[in-house]
This record gives structure tokens, sequence and C-alpha cells, in this order.
């Protein structure tokens, strides 16, 4: 199931970065919509409880999420975005950040024709674009 690869690679990205000694912010996209930060074992550990608790299986539309909390991110920060595939909507989205000078990386875990197309434009406009499993593999 595509949300439960979305959940795998979110783990495994979670688990490198803070492995690493960074900090981070999540918004999680399940009914509650919950901010965590996560940066330790015990916070990870919340983490995990929350993913197992909660179906993260997108409430709110990407591009609405992360309109409404852009004045919650610095411009400095990376922006993960893991979703399923990468749509129309979440292509300009992704452009107006771009635009914005966000740096943002999608991380994608079903492959279509939409995620080929709009993928393509975003890499050659210098936003990353990944498969999931490829990009964890890479880092």
């Amino acid at each position: 199931m595509i949300e439960e690869t979305c959940v795998e690679v979110l783990v495994s990205l979670v688990n490198f970065i803070i492995g690493n000694g960074v900090k981070l912010n999540i918004f999680v996209n399940n009914k509650d919509y919950e901010q965590m930060e996560v940066y330790n074992k015990s916070s990870f550990e919340e983490f995990m409880e929350v993913l197992i608790r909660e179906k993260v299986n997108g409430y709110v539309g990407v591009d609405k999420l992360l309109s409404t909390q852009l004045k919650k991110i610095g411009k400095g920060e990376i922006i993960y975005l893991i979703i399923s595939g990468i749509t129309k909507e979440i292509y300009e989205t992704a452009y107006e950040l771009y635009k914005k000078n966000y740096k943002l990386i999608i991380i994608y875990n079903f492959y279509d024709n939409n995620t080929k197309k709009y993928g393509n434009k975003l890499n050659e406009i210098g936003v990353k674009c990944a498969f999931g499993k490829d990009f964890i593999k890479d880092n």
C-alpha cells in the first residue's frame, strides 16, 4: 500500500536526520493534524506512537497544508515533502515555493504519468524529486 510505503520512507528519513544531530519540525497530515519536534530518541519514539496510533492519509491537501503552514517554516530550512505522487496541484505549490526561494525536496512513492511529467519539470528547475526507496538508499 502506498501510504505504508510513505510512512516507511518517512521513518527512515527522520531516523537518519536526527541521527546526524538535526532537529526536525514535522507536520503529520492526520485527522488531528499534528505538528511535532523530533530531535532525539525520546521524541522519535513519541513520533512513532503518533504514526502507529493515527492513520496518516492526507486529510488536508498537501498544497493547502504547505500554504497554511508556510509562515512557520523559515526560508533557510529544507522542506521534505513525502507524498504518494506528484499532482498538478503539488507541482504548482512546489513551483511557487521555489520562486519564493524555499528549498524543497519531494520524495514520492508512486510513479505514474503525472509524477513523471511534473517531477521532471521540478527537477529541471532545481527542486529535487526522488523515488522514496532510491532517496533513502542514496542518503
